[in-house]
């Protein structure tokens, strides 16, 4: 009775160990599969000795095989495409839907970056703002930038010597405050000295 109690546990074991890939279970389900697989080790121990040592080598081969399978297919799975931001494998939908109808055609187009990007910040072209990245090198703020391309939501942006378009607006910058507005000038009141 207690080597199948022992067999169970390993099954167990597989499946925890399989569904911490499959699952965001922050651990748990990680360490479920090592409990059952102790107990399946002592479980079997009680049964024989050679059997426990069985179940010590057939754990030890075990491991690395799920572990390897789990890696290779895991990119594969629902959790994996979203967390490496990977397009679906059915061809016929986007996993990234662009950021407007128009945002391929941004492509080519010269706007300003109006924060340091490091590598993300912002971009504005023409009277519109946009979250972009930079490609490889930090931008400063007021650098004239190209878009160099435009996968689903990310701007991939590099500087240029071109000169930007221009906007209608000008005092936009101006009124909207960024990270690097001072604190001063957002006529916040002072919060040091709470019973003042």
């Amino acid at each position: 009775m207690t080597l199948t109690y022992a067999l169970l546990l390993a099954g167990l074991f597989a499946l925890f160990f399989v569904l911490e890939f499959l699952l965001p279970s922050g651990g748990i389900l990680g360490v479920l599969a090592t409990v059952c697989l102790i107990s399946s080790i002592t479980l079997a121990f009680t049964h024989s000795t050679t059997t426990g040592l069985t179940f010590i080598v057939g754990g030890l081969a075990l491991t690395p095989l799920l572990f390897g399978w789990m890696v290779r297919l895991w990119p594969k799975t629902f959790i994996g495409r979203r967390i490496l931001n990977l397009a679906p494998a059915e061809s016929g939908s986007q996993a990234n839907p662009p950021i407007s109808p128009q945002a391929d055609s941004l492509v080519g187009r010269v706007g300003v970056a109006v924060t340091d990007m490091l590598p993300s910040g912002l971009i504005r072209i023409a009277d519109r703002r946009y979250d972009a990245v930079s490609l490889g090198v930090a931008i400063d703020r007021g650098t004239a930038v190209e878009v160099c391309r435009v996968s689903g939501r990310i701007i991939q942006v590099r500087p240029t010597d071109q000169t930007p378009e221009n906007s209608t607006d000008k005092s936009q910058d101006a009124e909207t405050p960024t990270l690097e507005t001072p604190v001063e000038s957002l006529g916040i009141d002072d919060f040091s000295d709470p019973l003042g």
